[in-house]
């Protein structure tokens, strides 16, 4: 072959392999163990009560533009790692504050880096769960509504992949000028460096200890083809963990195995992002999850969220039979109320 036709032929080759961003760092418990968690609420004295396990994280939902100082103070208090839900609005009724096209074109990205700064202060692991359950219509940012119209280009699918991309690459930190080179490579615009002084921006971003988890439901609401999970896949370069969410009312075991088993997502550490009883008190539920977790050893997370409200659906009081067989699974080797380390 010639040498030139040769030089083409591995540009083109080199086209087809993505660079990897960072390393993937998903800060997992040492000897395979299952850190368990709690989300929600003010404390998780009611979670540590009805199960008698000390929670590894401390999750909390969080809105876009938010600094969440109390967060970092919740989670220390409990001596529990952080875990965030970052999401583009604050609940049911409330504005969407930014929408993936915008975040993808770079224009929310002093927040980022305000973010990856106070990550980094925080000195620890940090599990950033972001825009989960995209594939819900509740979500804002997710691409379709509830009767499966589109909601616009700025909330399509590609945004989403895109605006996902960015928050990674730029949470992650380091060099400004290869953050710079990574976006263009994806087809974004370079990052928007703060000034230090006058005229002088930063050349390089805090790197924290941060691991993003890629949540969506199993199945899509609405269940249409276009908003399935894979649809959102930003790629494995741009995820630490794969995970879902999973609740007693929607007890779905067959399809959480399927998405478990693809191999598009092979090789990640598994998360549940939420998880918890709703609606009837039914320890067979309890066993059968955890009988699940037990067989499935890419789980290495498990947060139960109890809500925000101290009445909550979700609080294990509601649920004593539940929760002593909860209590009784939780007391196994495999899992851990420490958080992974760095």
């Amino acid at each position: 072959m010639p040498r030139r036709l040769l030089r083409v032929g591995l540009l083109a080759l080199a086209c087809l392999v993505p660079a990897s961003p960072a390393a993937a760092k998903p800060y997992l418990a040492p000897s395979r163990k299952v850190m368990v968690g709690v989300a929600g609420g003010r404390t998780c004295q009611g979670y540590i009560r009805a199960t008698g396990k000390k929670p590894a994280v401390y999750q909390f939902f969080v809105a876009w533009g938010d600094r969440f100082r109390y967060a970092y103070r919740r989670a220390g208090a409990a001596r529990a790692g952080l875990m965030v839900h970052l999401s583009t609005y604050n609940g049911p009724g409330t504005d969407e504050r930014a929408t993936p096209r915008r975040i993808a074109l770079g224009r929310e990205d002093g927040y980022l880096y305000r973010l990856g700064q106070d990550f980094a202060v925080h000195r620890r692991p940090v599990y950033l769960r972001l825009f989960s359950e995209m594939n819900n219509a509740a979500n804002p940012y997710s691409a379709y509504d509830g009767d499966g119209g589109s909601r616009g280009e700025s909330h399509s699918r590609y945004w989403f992949r895109q605006a996902w991309r960015r928050v990674y690459l730029i949470v992650k930190g380091g060099r400004v000028a290869r953050i710079d080179r990574r976006l263009r490579g994806v087809g974004l615009p370079r990052l928007r460096a703060p000034r230090v002084k006058g005229p002088v921006r930063v050349t390089r971003l805090a790197r924290p200890d941060v691991a993003l988890q890629w949540v969506p439901m199993t199945a899509g609401s609405p269940d249409i083809p276009g908003n399935r999970p894979a649809a959102y896949w930003p790629g494995s370069h741009y995820v630490d963990w794969v995970g879902t969410d999973f609740y007693s009312r929607f007890p779905n075991f067959g399809g959480l195995s399927r998405f478990y088993h693809s191999r598009r997502y092979a090789g990640k550490p598994f998360v549940f992002g939420e998880w918890a009883m709703w609606g009837s008190d039914d320890p067979s539920f309890m066993r059968r999850f955890f009988t699940w977790v037990a067989a499935h050893p890419r789980v290495r997370m498990l947060s139960y969220n109890q809500g925000n409200a101290l009445g909550s659906e979700f609080r294990l009081y509601r649920y004593p039979r539940a929760a002593r067989v909860m209590r009784r699974a939780l007391r196994e080797k495999r899992y851990t109320a420490r958080a992974g380390r760095t």
